[in-house]
């Protein structure tokens, strides 16, 4: 149980970040993506890519998930494409009411470099947030193929 970040975003506050060494299970982040934003207007669009690396101590299936808590009232699209080794996933704002856009993906023992690319538009009118260094995507062990686990806030 727990959520263990994967890559961490933030807007419109600049921020550095220590890396950070997050266990849970057979999964250790090493460094988490760092995404930064910066100042967004009404209607602004972009993309960004930032890297993390993990190391998988045992293979087996792995959950990512899209806190999209952290990007409701803000964005009108935001999508979030993770490449780890030769495995690429989709994830976005499911909007509300969906729940949070998750994969469930198998990883075999090793170190691995994630390309995390995002791609957004904020909305036209977006609620006045500052988020700073937000567990964005999440990452953590699934009990096998396709488990969806717990609701967790």
């Amino acid at each position: 149980s727990g959520h263990y970040p994967l890559a961490l975003l933030s807007y419109r506050v600049v921020s550095s970040n220590s890396s950070s060494i997050e266990v849970q299970g057979n999964i250790t982040v090493i460094k988490p993506a760092v995404i930064e934003l910066g100042n967004l207007t009404a209607g602004e669009k972009g993309n960004y890519t930032a890297v993390a690396e993990i190391a998988v101590n045992s293979s087996g299936w792995f959950k990512i998930e899209l806190n999209d808590e952290v990007l409701h009232g803000v964005f009108s699209h935001f999508m979030a494409k993770i490449t780890i080794g030769n495995e690429t996933v989709t994830l976005a704002e499911g909007g509300k009411g969906k729940g949070h856009d998750s994969a469930v993906i198998h990883l075999n023992k090793g170190i691995y470099n994630v390309t995390i690319v995002i791609y957004y538009i904020v909305s036209p009118h977006p609620e006045n947030r500052t988020v700073t260094n937000a567990p964005l995507l999440i990452i953590k062990p699934a009990d096998h193929h396709g488990d969806e686990g717990e609701e967790q806030d």
